[in-house]
């Protein structure tokens, strides 16, 4: 090919795209070939798609923030010496927060 923009008889100039096209019209017929296609066009499809919602979700676990599980939050307030006792986790983080201002 000469890489400037060729027709499809260029493409056939390759000898090996030529021998795949000889080889897929003699396995499935050119009957087949249409709905094999078609088939093929859903799958790259349905690729596209799963391939955009796992980026989507990966885009936006990577900006939410990281919940604390309840035993960090109160590990965290004991280090910075702040009695844990009958609070709750929330009453802790804003003492955390407060602590750490």
């Amino acid at each position: 090919m000469d890489g400037g923009g060729g027709t499809a008889v260029a493409l056939f100039e390759e000898g090996p795209l030529l021998v795949i096209v000889i080889v897929v019209l003699l396995l499935f017929g050119a009957a087949a070939i249409p709905k094999l296609a078609r088939s093929l066009g859903r799958a790259k499809g349905e690729f596209q798609r799963a391939k955009g919602e796992f980026e989507g979700e990966v885009a936006k676990s990577a900006t939410a923030p990281v919940a604390a599980s309840e035993e960090q939050v109160v590990s965290t307030a004991r280090g910075l010496g702040i009695d844990t006792a009958g609070k709750s986790v929330d009453e802790l983080k804003r003492l955390i927060q407060q602590k750490m201002a």
